[in-house]
């Protein structure tokens, strides 16, 4: 080194030019010539580094530059690199700029002639950016790796399901800790029922394929107790190979739930479709006794066995409307139940339409006449018979029309008209002013026991099994239901009996 610097300044060209100064002052690469620590050239690439100016440099304390922690290892090295050039040469220490400002610099340093002086000759590069951005990406790894190792959800990479790295959350779920479970197959924690479908999903993924991201399987713990797992996979890039990441939760304790939810729904059902196999069978153990108390407070009330006190024939009366208040809502409360239970039968016949309306009709005008109601009925000379069971397509009508009188204040109109009804068929309209239904309260009002929210419905007895029970005896016979109404102006439902049903007019 000390000759091939003493042979370049015999060369000097013959304008005073040193063509050695010339090749560092414009070299982008730092240097700089110390002489114990004291700076006796820097180029303009060092001069940046720290800050300065070349021509300011010179003459300054090098050793000032660096923490004075770092300085006598400094010193120790220099001294070793004079005496023995063995020693590396070639190292990284962490200096001070002009504005106070830390950089992080690699010196290459060698010794030898400059400028006919033996001198420290030293090479420097600012690793500054290169050494923060290594120490980010460390602390990112290493905040990644303690956020993966803290988290609550298992996480690991396999291939080939062979486990090259699991966090404690992961390891835990089968019975292992982490160092114990890395390097097992993963397949081996896996049910014997669920191997063949990871298997199928594992292929699919690897190929880029429409395998599911997420789903769910049984696993076997360390001890072989079964847990069931919930996992999301991926294919990521593993020390230069393709492999698949893993996020797992335990959801053992969820299929328990679901699984004893599941069985408390099946009881549920069971016990429901007992009580409607019940109150089907009860039906005449509950009408017998109903019919008995209402055929004997008839005879008190007519007094058909001889004269009665006045009080008598008050309280005999008070009896029969009771008795037939509840006949009805058990007979509602049985029909509802019969039909749950599939045990209702219809019988076949033909029934004149008009007549039944005109029947029903005469059961209700009274009612509606003491209530204060209008009561219209228009049913044509010709007048069609249905097919179907006359009993309930009365029940059905009763219901709609009783409806309209309960629900009309005092004033209003109920009117019943038969008509022809779309596709051939028949349509019997109930329309009325009473109080209406709220568009919120539609979908409600075929649910049993379900009753419009509204002040004048509460003062009105009814069980709420009117409607559903219309519901279901008319999809039994195949009549079509269609309900309007605005609330405070009134509803109309239409009944239409398809053209299957109708046999004719009179």
């Amino acid at each position: 080194m000390i000759e091939k610097t003493s042979s370049l300044r015999a060369g000097q060209e013959s304008d005073g030019t040193d063509p050695v100064r010339a090749i560092f002052d414009a070299s982008p690469l730092g240097f700089l010539a110390h002489d114990k620590g004291r700076i006796v050239y820097a180029n303009e690439a060092v001069a940046r580094i720290f800050g300065y100016r070349p021509a300011e440099m010179r003459g300054m304390d090098l050793w000032s530059m660096f923490s004075q922690e770092e300085v006598p290892r400094l010193k120790s090295l220099a001294s070793a690199r004079a005496r023995d050039e063995s020693v590396p040469h070639q190292y990284e220490t962490t200096a001070k700029r002009r504005d106070g400002n830390r950089c992080i610099l690699e010196f290459t340093v060698r010794y030898g002639l400059w400028e006919g002086q033996e001198l420290y000759h030293a090479f420097v590069q600012d690793r500054t950016v290169e050494r923060d951005a290594e120490r980010a990406l460390a602390d990112s790894e290493r905040r990644f790796r303690d956020l993966i190792d803290g988290s609550i959800q298992g996480f690991f990479i396999h291939r080939d399901f062979e486990i090259l790295y699991a966090n404690r959350a992961a390891a835990e779920i089968f019975g292992y800790d982490p160092d114990s479970f890395v390097g097992i197959s993963f397949e081996s924690r896996v049910h014997p029922d669920f191997r063949g479908t990871l298997r199928e999903y594992r292929r699919l993924r690897l190929l880029g394929g429409p395998a599911p991201d997420r789903y769910e399987f049984l696993g076997l713990k360390r001890d072989g107790e079964p847990v069931w797992i919930e996992v999301m996979s991926r294919v990521v890039e593993w020390r230069g190979r393709e492999a698949i990441q893993s996020t797992i939760i335990d959801i053992t304790k969820r299929k328990d739930t679901e699984v004893s939810l599941r069985r408390a729904k099946e009881e549920a059902e069971r016990a429901s479709r007992a009580k409607t196999e019940f109150l089907a069978n009860m039906s005449h153990e509950l009408r017998t006794p109903l019919n008995a108390i209402i055929g004997f407070s008839q005879l008190i009330r007519d007094a058909m066995v001889g004269p009665l006190l006045d009080r008598y024939t008050e309280y005999a009366g008070s009896i029969n409307s009771s008795g037939e208040h509840l006949l009805e809502l058990i007979n509602d409360l049985l029909d509802v139940a019969a039909i749950e239970a599939g045990e209702i039968r219809l019988s076949e016949e033909f029934v004149d339409l008009g007549e039944a309306i005109e029947s029903c009709a005469r059961m209700l005008r009274g009612r509606a006449h003491r209530a204060g109601l209008t009561f219209a009925v228009e049913v044509p000379d010709d007048a069609p018979c249905v097919r179907g069971d006359g009993r309930r397509i009365k029940q059905i009508l009763i219901n709609v029309m009783g409806n309209a009188v309960k629900f009309t204040p005092a004033g209003g109109n109920v009117s019943v008209r038969l008509t022809s009804g779309p596709a051939g068929g028949a349509m019997v309209e109930i329309a009325d002013t009473g109080i209406g239904i709220a568009a919120s309260e539609m979908t409600r009002v075929f649910d049993p026991f379900a009753r419009v929210d509204h002040i004048y419905v509460s003062r009105v007895e009814g069980t709420g099994l009117g409607l559903p029970l219309v519901k279901s005896l008319a999809n039994l016979m195949e009549i079509g239901i269609d309900l309007q109404s605005t609330p405070n102006v009134g509803t109309t439902m239409r009944l239409m009996f398809p053209e299957s049903r109708i046999i004719g007019g009179k």
